[in-house]
């Protein structure tokens, strides 16, 4: 429900450029200019352009702890004589023009930062490694290799670091660090205790384990050098360890043995070359709460493996089995009485029943059954007993027809997306009181929408399904549209401008919309389209 203080906001927003010009934020206490500076950041997200680089300056002040400016095209410029002194937090990801000006000028204007994420910005060198460096409170760093070289590495380690604090390290895109200037830049916070590699041809995995011993959680991502992870069993506390993408790799159970059983979480997403076999170590799930395969095969030696890993994993509370192919059998996997479920994701392309979903019915809040090959039946069996479901995913599952989806019963639910649901023609969605997001794109079969009784719906995203008629749709939203915030209708041909007009009255809240490719688009002019929507008085962004 929207109170007076977020409309106060809103019209701040729209009016920004004279609330700027009469200088009317002298007077707002530093609680309340950081409050809407946040709003202001998180509607540019959403697509207004309100703020921009010229009058972001305006917001900053001595007392701002948090900022995140994330894909904010920033230069240097803005950071000039940077007075945040206080700023603890500070996200940067996706600022392509700042470079090691800019990057000074910030560690100069807020010593005491913590968060700093500098993951996209493509022009930071050797003096912006310096600048970091001095942060002696830093506590998690993000940052973006792709422009650094051995030398850049090399001014740094000159410069005396003082990142003692350090905890978290994301390194992004390490394409031009060889193996000895990653580990020895590595080696000045030997102390962290997670680290994320992206994007490197270095082979660094095998000094790791004598360098970082307090390690807990490993992430690597597109490391195509790496084919085996011998030398993690080294490692003596790691507990989470994430393997995504890396493409040469062909074993994990041989470096996981002897440390799998203090594994709390694995993830192993789109590891092309590893078999099922090598794919789960020997020990793993006594401690396992975590478990994610994405892409593998597996065979009948796999699938035991898997039962028996998952027979003893009494803490498993999230388990996704994705896109996993060749099942020779029926996984039905018995799990003790004690495991709760809360987020599940299974999607077997052989999957025969829906036996392993049914088990978590009464524990489970997000089922992800992408790509799933399971009838109508099987899926209304699972979902039977989910009362606590909040999610439900059903993206490519090309059985699902109409039935089970007007048949959801589930009153706990808040998001359904159904994206390539090709049977689906005129499902109703009804007494769900809590649904606020509803994605049925590129459905090319349906032709509308039954919705009755959901009366929290802000967004639906009906892109791609070219057959939906205009007047079902229309006469949908005249229902169910009184709290819709975003409507997305691209390639929706059918709609026209007489029924845009209705917009305003009908979904008086809407504040995105997308109307690319619709027949309103193709037989009027643009300025005769936004002459219309002007009249939608909170719509902010049109594509």
């Amino acid at each position: 429900m929207e109170t007076l203080a977020d409309r106060c906001l809103l019209f701040v927003e729209l009016h920004l450029e004279d609330v700027l010009q009469y200088n009317q934020l002298k007077n707002l206490p530093e609680g309340q200019l950081s409050d809407l500076l946040t709003f202001l950041l998180s509607q540019r997200k959403q697509g207004s352009r309100s703020l921009t680089q010229r009058n972001l300056t305006h917001f900053f002040s001595p007392s701002l702890q948090e900022l995140n400016l994330q894909d904010f095209w920033l230069t240097d410029s803005v950071f000039r004589n940077f007075p945040c002194s206080e700023l603890t937090y500070l996200n940067l990801n996706g600022c392509h023009l700042l470079g090691d000006v800019g990057i000074n000028e910030i560690a100069i204007g807020s010593p005491h930062l913590t968060h700093l994420d500098v993951t996209g910005c493509g022009r930071i060198g050797g003096e912006s490694l310096i600048s970091i460096g001095s942060l002696q409170f830093l506590h998690t760093l993000s940052l973006e290799a792709k422009s650094l070289e051995e030398s850049a590495i090399q001014e740094y380690l000159n410069s005396n670091p003082k990142l003692g604090r350090l905890r978290n390290l994301e390194i992004h895109r390490a394409t031009n660090l060889p193996h000895s200037s990653l580990l020895s830049f590595i080696q000045t916070v030997s102390q962290i205790e997670s680290l994320l590699i992206s994007l490197t041809h270095s082979c660094f995995i095998d000094g790791l384990p004598t360098i970082c011993t307090s390690l807990t959680y490993l992430s690597l991502r597109e490391c195509n050098s790496i084919t085996d992870l011998n030398s993690i069993s080294n490692l003596p506390l790691l507990t989470h360890l994430s393997l995504i993408r890396c493409h040469r790799l062909k074993e994990i159970s041989s470096g996981l043995n002897g440390r799998s059983i203090q594994l709390q979480q694995l993830t192993v997403a789109e590891c092309k070359k590893v078999s099922d076999y090598h794919l789960l170590p020997e020990g793993l799930g006594e401690n396992l709460e975590h478990l994610e395969i994405v892409g593998a095969t597996f065979g009948k030696e796999g699938v035991v493996r898997l039962k028996r890993i998952v027979g003893v994993a009494g803490k498993l509370t999230t388990l996704r089995l994705l896109d996993c192919r060749e099942v020779k059998d029926e996984l039905y996997i018995q799990v003790p009485k004690e495991v709760r479920i809360r987020h599940l994701g299974v999607a077997f392309n052989k999957l025969r029943d829906g036996q392993t979903i049914q088990r978590f019915g009464e524990t489970v809040e997000e089922l992800d059954l992408t790509g799933t090959n399971m009838q109508n039946s099987q899926i209304e069996i699972s979902l039977k007993d989910m009362h606590k479901l909040s999610r439900l995913i059903l993206r490519e599952a090309h059985r699902v027809t109409d039935g089970p989806i007007s048949r959801l019963s589930n009153k706990c639910l808040r998001e359904v997306d159904l994206t390539k649901c090709i049977r689906l023609e005129l499902p109703q969605l009804m007494h769900l009181p809590y649904l606020e997001k509803l994605t049925v794109c590129w459905c090319p079969k349906l032709i509308g929408l039954i919705i009755i009784d959901c009366p929290q719906l802000t967004w639906l995203d009906l892109s791609g399904c070219i057959q939906v008629k205009e007047d079902g749709l229309f006469s949908m939203l005249s229902t169910s549209g009184g709290k819709m915030k975003s409507l997305w209708l691209r390639d929706v041909v059918s709609v026209g401008l007489d029924n845009l007009r209705l917009l305003p009255r009908i979904c008086p809240r809407l504040e995105k919309m997308n109307i690319a490719k619709c027949r309103v688009m193709q037989e009027n002019t643009k300025e005769e389209v936004l002459g219309v929507l002007a009249k939608c008085r909170w719509l902010r962004r049109i594509i």
